[in-house]
C-alpha cells in the first residue's frame, strides 16, 4: 500500500457461498468477505458429492456413489431442502448448467438432465465414452439480430 493511499475497500455482489460439508449442503454468508458466517445447512443427503452448481434458487450436487443428481432448493439460505433427485447416473464428477440443463461428466461419460421442473429432473440425453469424464465446461454461443424498421 502507498503510503496516504486509502485502505482498500471490498464490494460483493455475491451474498451467500454454498459448500459440500460431507453430506449436507452448507450456505455460508459472505457479504463481509473478512468475516463468513454459517447461515445454514441441509439435512443429510443420499450421497458423498463430488461437484455442486447453484442457478437462481437451486443447487444441483453431483453424487460421487449412487446417484446422479440431487436437487437442493436454497431459496430459504437458512434451511436448504432437497427438492429433486435424478437417479441412475451414478459417478457423477462434474457439473455445469446452462439455461434448464445440467450436463454432468460421469464414469460413463456424458449426460444431459433436464431441470426445468427441480422436483422431477429427467435425463435427456447421453454420450459413452471410453473412459470416465472427469469435468465439463460449456461454451454459450450468443447470437444477436437486429430488428429491421418498417
Amino acid at each position: 500500500m502507498i503510503c496516504g493511499e486509502s485502505p482498500p475497500t471490498y464490494r460483493f455482489d455475491v451474498v451467500y457461498c454454498w459448500a459440500i460439508v460431507r453430506s449436507p449442503l452448507t450456505v455460508f454468508s459472505v457479504a463481509d468477505p473478512e468475516e463468513p458466517a454459517l447461515v445454514g445447512q441441509s439435512a443429510l443427503l443420499p450421497d458423498l458429492f463430488g461437484a455442486l452448481a447453484v442457478s437462481g434458487t437451486y443447487a444441483y450436487l453431483a453424487g460421487v456413489w449412487n446417484w446422479g443428481l440431487v436437487v437442493v432448493d436454497v431459496s430459504a439460505p437458512e434451511a436448504p431442502r432437497m427438492a429433486g433427485l435424478l437417479t441412475g447416473a451414478g459417478g457423477v464428477e462434474g457439473i455445469a448448467l446452462s439455461g434448464h440443463y445440467n450436463f454432468l461428466a460421469t464414469a460413463y461419460g456424458l449426460s444431459i438432465v433436464d431441470v426445468s421442473q427441480p422436483d422431477a429432473p429427467v435425463q435427456v440425453g447421453t454420450l459413452a465414452t471410453p473412459d470416465a469424464v472427469h469435468d465439463v465446461a460449456l461454451r454459450v454461443a450468443l447470437q444477436f439480430s437486429r430488428a429491421r424498421r418498417r
